[in-house]
This record gives C-alpha cells, sequence and structure tokens, in this order.
C-alpha cells in the first residue's frame, strides 16, 4: 500500500470509534430502558396568546418508552398563573391530571392575567407510581383588548401611593405638612384600568377633624381616582375608603356589586414639650428597701405644645436605687409604662449635718428629750416654680394626670413628725434620715424645652421678642437630692463630650434647668427630661406608734389642741370626742408602706367606758407620707343621773402582712384616756 492509499484509509479508521460511540448512546436513549416525553404548544413557545379567559394555549404531550408509545400511566399539569378550567376565573385550577391513551394527552391553558406562566409537566409511570420523566416550560400571556359590546365592571379598588405618606396634625406643632395627595386605581377582573367610573371618598372613622377634597369624583383614562386628605387635631391612623357608592362605615345595606379599597394614612403629632411631659410612680411609698421583688407601675405621659398625645414615642427611665425596664413606648392615648422593682442598689445614703443637703433637709433631735422632734425631709426641687424652688412631697401630687403640671394645693400638711421612742431606739436614730430612703427617677423622651413666655402665641421663641425658655442641662440622677448636679451621679452624656453639661446661661451653677431669653439657644429637638421621687421605705415598723392632733380635734369642756401636735393622752368629756392620726415608722423615720390587709384594730379597757371610732379599719397603701389611720376618742355616758369620771387605756394595734411570703408582725399603740364630769 502507497503512502497514498494510506493517507485515505486514516480517516476512515478515526472516525469508527466515534460512529460506534454514537451508536451505542443511541441505544441507551431509544431502547432499554429509556423513556422519552416529547412536548408541543400551540401556539408554539414564545408566541404570546391573548389573556382574555377565553383564548386557550394546547398542551400536547407524547410519551414512549424504548421507542413504543405508552398507554398506560398520568400525565400532570401545574401551572403558577392561569387556569386548566375557564369556567370559574374566579377560582383558577392551577393543577390537573390526565390519563395516557395511545402515548398522548393534553391540557389547555388559559389566563385573565398577562405574565409568562412557568407550567411543569410531569410523567408518572403505572407500574412504580414513579415520576418517571418531567420538564418546564414557558407560556406568554399578552393583554388582551375587551370587546366593545363588553362593559367592563370594577373587580378592585387598589390603592396605588400617598404623597407623603405621613403628615402631621393640624396646629401649631406642625412643622411639615399636613395634607397628602391619596391615588387609587379602580381595575377589572383582568386587572385593566377603567376609565370614566364613579367613586366615593369617606373616612368612615373620624379622626379628629380629618377632611377629604374632593369626596367623590370619577376615575380618569388610567383608572385613577385622586383625593386629598386634610389632617385635623388628632394624631392616628386615618382610613380612607373609595368606593363604587357611598360608604358609611355600615355594611349591611351595599349594594350587590360594591367594591372597595382602603389606605391607611399615618397622622402624627408635633414634638414632645416639656411642658406637656409628665412622669410618676402609682405609688409614692413603697415598703421594698429591704425586701428585694417588690413592684409598681410607673407611667409617663407624653404631647405636643398643643397638648396633642403623641404615640410611638420612645421614653427612657432610669433609677437611683432598684431597677426599672428602662425604654418603653407610648401607645395611642400618649402613655409609656414601665416596671419598678426593688433590689439592689439601695437608695444613695445622706448624712446628716454633712452639708450634702439643703438645711431643710436635715432632721433635728434632742438625745435627751423623750419627746424629740424629727424633721421629715419628704421634699424635692422643682425647676417651674419661680425659677426653682424645694416642694414637699406631702403636698406634691404624684398622679400622672393628661395635660396637667404634677402639684396640687395640699390636702394635708405633714412638715414636721413628733416621735416617741424609748431610750433604746436613740441610738438607732443617729444614723437615720428620712432622706436616705428617698429614690430618684428620671424619664426622658425627645422634644423641645418649654416655652416659658411666648409673646405672639406661634409656638417658637422668636429672637428679639420678649420670649423666654427653660433651658435644660443634661439628665442626671440626683441621688444625694440636692437639686443639683454633682460629680459622680449618673447623667446621660447627650453631647459626647465626657462631663455635665449644663444649661444655657448656667455657667459654673449645676442646676438642672435655668430661665432664658436668648432664643438663639432655644432647642426643639434635644432630650426633654423629669425627676421625680418616692419613698422606698422598710415594711416593718421599728418604733411604737405616735398620735398627732388632727384639724377636727377638741379638747372638751376648754382646751383644744393645735393640728400636728403630739398627743400623749387624750382628755374627753362625756358626749365629747378627739380626733387623732396614727403614725408608724420604720428605722428611717418614714412612714411604713402598707400592702393590702394590712389593719388597725382598737380597743379599750379601763374603769369607764371610753368609744374608739373606728374600731377596725384598712390602712392606706403607700400613697405618700400619710397618716396610717384615724380615730375618734369618745367618752360614753351610759346612765344619764350618772357621770362618772376615771381613766381607761385606749389600744390601737396595727398589723402588718409584709407580703405573701412573710409571717404578719403586730406593733401597737396605748393611749392613756381620761372622761372628766
Amino acid at each position: 500500500m502507497n503512502h497514498s492509499q494510506v493517507a485515505k484509509f486514516a480517516p476512515r479508521r478515526s472516525l469508527l470509534p466515534a460512529m460506534l460511540l454514537a451508536t451505542l448512546m443511541a441505544l441507551t436513549a431509544c431502547g432499554g430502558e429509556g423513556t422519552v416525553m416529547k412536548i408541543n404548544l400551540a401556539p408554539p413557545e414564545g408566541t404570546g396568546t391573548p389573556a382574555d379567559g377565553i383564548t386557550a394555549v394546547n398542551i400536547a404531550v407524547e410519551v414512549k418508552k424504548d421507542g413504543e408509545l405508552q398507554n398506560e400511566g398520568t400525565i400532570s399539569f401545574s401551572t403558577d398563573l392561569g387556569t386548566f378550567d375557564n369556567s370559574d376565573l374566579e377560582n383558577p385550577v392551577r393543577k390537573t391530571s390526565v390519563e395516557l391513551e395511545m402515548g398522548q394527552a393534553s391540557a389547555q391553558l388559559y389566563s385573565v392575567q398577562a405574565g409568562t406562566a412557568t407550567v411543569r409537566v410531569e410523567y408518572t409511570d403505572a407500574e412504580t407510581g414513579l415520576v418517571d420523566a418531567s420538564t418546564e416550560l414557558s407560556v406568554l400571556f399578552n393583554y388582551a383588548l375587551v370587546p366593545v359590546e363588553t362593559e367592563p365592571k370594577p373587580a378592585t379598588i387598589e390603592f396605588i401611593s400617598a404623597d407623603p405618606e405621613t403628615i402631621k396634625i393640624f396646629n401649631t406643632s406642625s412643622e411639615g405638612q399636613t395634607s397628602t395627595k391619596i391615588t387609587f386605581q379602580v381595575l377589572d377582573k383582568l386587572n385593566l384600568p377603567i376609565a370614566n367610573q364613579q367613586i366615593y371618598f369617606s373616612i368612615p372613622k373620624p379622626l379628629g377633624e380629618a377632611t377629604l377634597v374632593p369626596t367623590e369624583i370619577k376615575s380618569d383614562v388610567n383608572g385613577y381616582a385622586v383625593t386629598y386628605l386634610t389632617s385635623g387635631r388628632v394624631a392616628g391612623v386615618a382610613e380612607v375608603v373609595a368606593s363604587t357608592a357611598p360608604y358609611s362605615g355600615d355594611s349591611t345595606n351595599l349594594p350587590a356589586n360594591y367594591v372597595a379599597g382602603t389606605a391607611k394614612i399615618h397622622v402624627i403629632a408635633g414634638s414632645a414639650n416639656y411642658n406637656h411631659f409628665s412622669a410618676g410612680c402609682l405609688r409614692t411609698t413603697l415598703g421594698g428597701r429591704n425586701v428585694t421583688g417588690e413592684q409598681m407601675k410607673c407611667v409617663a405621659y407624653v404631647a405636643d405644645r398643643d397638648t396633642q398625645e403623641i404615640p410611638n414615642q420612645p421614653v427612657l427611665f432610669a433609677t437611683e436605687a432598684g431597677a426599672v425596664l428602662p425604654l418603653v413606648y407610648t401607645g395611642s392615648n400618649g402613655y409609656a409604662e414601665t416596671t419598678y422593682t426593688t433590689q439592689d442598689p439601695k437608695p444613695y445614703p445622706t448624712v446628716a449635718g454633712s452639708g450634702t443637703l439643703p438645711e431643710e433637709f436635715n432632721y433635728l433631735k434632742s438625745s435627751t428629750d423623750p419627746l424629740g422632734k424629727f424633721l421629715s425631709a419628704f421634699s424635692y426641687f422643682d425647676p417651674t416654680i419661680q425659677g426653682g424652688s424645694w416642694v414637699s412631697l406631702a403636698d406634691a401630687n404624684f398622679g400622672v394626670r393628661k395635660g396637667e403640671v404634677l402639684y396640687n394645693t395640699p390636702t394635708y400638711i405633714l412638715d414636721q413628725l413628733l416621735l416617741v421612742y424609748d431610750g433604746t431606739a436613740a441610738e438607732a436614730l443617729e444614723d437615720r434620715n428620712p432622706s436616705d430612703s428617698l429614690v430618684t427617677m428620671i424619664t426622658i423622651t425627645g422634644g423641645e424645652e418649654l416655652l416659658l413666655f411666648d409673646e405672639n402665641q406661634n409656638g417658637y421663641c422668636d429672637e428679639g421678642s420678649l420670649d423666654t425658655f427653660l433651658s435644660m442641662g443634661e439628665p442626671f440622677i440626683d441621688r444625694n437630692d440636692n437639686g443639683q448636679y454633682d460629680p459622680g451621679e449618673y447623667f446621660l452624656d447627650a453631647d459626647n463630650d465626657g462631663s455635665w453639661t449644663a444649661p444655657v446661661g448656667a455657667g459654673a451653677q449645676r442646676v438642672p434647668f435655668l430661665a432664658s431669653d436668648d432664643c438663639t439657644q432655644w432647642k426643639k429637638n434635644t432630650q426633654i427630661w423629669k425627676q421625680f421621687k418616692f419613698m422606698l421605705t422598710e415594711n416593718k415598723a421599728a418604733f411604737k406608734g405616735f398620735a398627732l392632733a388632727s384639724s377636727t380635734s377638741s379638747y372638751e369642756p376648754s382646751s383644744s389642741t393645735p393640728e400636728g401636735t403630739l398627743v400623749t393622752s387624750v382628755k374627753v368629756g362625756y358626749g365629747q370626742g378627739v380626733a387623732l392620726d396614727i403614725y408608724f415608722l420604720d428605722s428611717y423615720l418614714n412612714q411604713i408602706a402598707a400592702t393590702a390587709g394590712d389593719s388597725i384594730e382598737c380597743a379599750m379597757e379601763g374603769e369607764v367606758d371610753i368609744e374608739v371610732t373606728p374600731a377596725s379599719q384598712k390602712i392606706a397603701i403607700g400613697m405618700g407620707p400619710a397618716a396610717a389611720g384615724s380615730v375618734m376618742i369618745s367618752g360614753v355616758q351610759k346612765d344619764p343621773m350618772e357621770k362618772k369620771p376615771g381613766t381607761s387605756m385606749v389600744t390601737c394595734t396595727a398589723t402588718f402582712t409584709l407580703g405573701d411570703n412573710s409571717e404578719p408582725y403586730e406593733v401597737s399603740l396605748k393611749i392613756p384616756a381620761e372622761v372628766t364630769e
């Protein structure tokens, strides 16, 4: 064989293995166990079909196994768009199954929505029950024109947009848009826009004086219907309804073809205002100084300068002693609630006469006088009273009330407590001070400083005017109760300069607030805060009780005792009486805090009849340095012909429960009573 012959045969030898490999692959696919599923679309894949719910895409399937058409088995069709049954277009059929006949099966897919449907086709072998072949294909549906003779009917009214999405209430705190453009779109069952459709707008749940203009309109060529919402003086969510018939909120008498859509627009209040930001706890005396786990609710109220409640406003609580849930948000009523729990640390100790407190805070005592006087230190600093003043807790109202400053005309005066004690108690009193039990809590939120004087009533501090405002220093916890910031006290470093920042114009002063007429320094977006105090007392009396004459006390026949005077014995005539207020103190000289179920029982024993009214009473639960109870001691004349003088002993016994996990205990106060003729 010559070279040319070799050249001719070489290619044939190299092609032979490739031909054998191709033949083998063909036998594997078409012979043996091979299954082939062929799909045919009409119209072909990639061709658009009208999304009119009438025109169908035919999906034909042919299945061969080992080259033979299969007469058994099931073809399953599924789609993510359209329906395999157009008899009820509102309830699309997305899956269907067809049994093979002569290796053939088919299904028809319809749609009323334009888009691309992903169709999955699966062949399930009749013998094994397993899916033996599967594939996915795409079916395109185009927008269909509605026949001229068919009048489109609204199927949905969709909320498209609000510009802006949030508006302010309509008042002096608005400082932003108070109206918004609301757009709806009217669509038929094919999601095609409907023009010239009458649409009515309403606010079924009124939100203040919020209004809509217009209240009815016809949709434009794109199906759009537009109205404008203007806020009233109430914050919240305004639900605007667009409907094909007027709607007042009553859904019982609507027409059969009624269609509606709803837009929810958030109407928010202005900035929180210091003058309408208040805080306090629901009790001002809590018996938890020596007990862990006692709790009470504390509340903050947040409103803008027009007294409009501010919802969803973050409020921060911080405390000197115990623990409090720090961050809470106001509800729709402007209130934020948290829980205070007694635990370590204890209230900051204050040494009497050390100079860390104003003089009026120090109690006075006499080591020689068994009836020594002790000045109660129930006071705190209030910056809003004529540039700053100390206020007795006894004169304060600690209830949180909407839109009111938390001070009220005092209903009782308790500036002075007179204590009866024996020699064993005197030593314990050396290191006791009522201020040791005061707990400072602060509440912080974001807002604007208070305008003390607003010359033109525009809600702003105007330069060059007579306007003045209350400049605020950074929030701090006044743990030593002296009304000023002292190094070491906790503070919120709002400006991140590493030190406590005093109010504008305070210079070297450490007061928390200061009046200013420099409106360039007025802050509309800062940390506003309130400070309040409550008494964390022991819940067990440490000393014998004592009684003070009340305002209704009367000694007959000729003497009387001023209110607040210590009473160690009483003298009454027949048919006459004396009213007393009874107190019990803990080891820190504080009125102890009672719990539910605590009571006082009074009884008489002696040679003459004495009436004590009431004989039994509940102890008021810790709402400040108030009396544990009040009684009237009277002489009783049983025989009209005889007025027998003499003495008896009145014993009033207080029972304290101390909570569920402690044994109750008793403490008694004995008051000698003399009955005169």
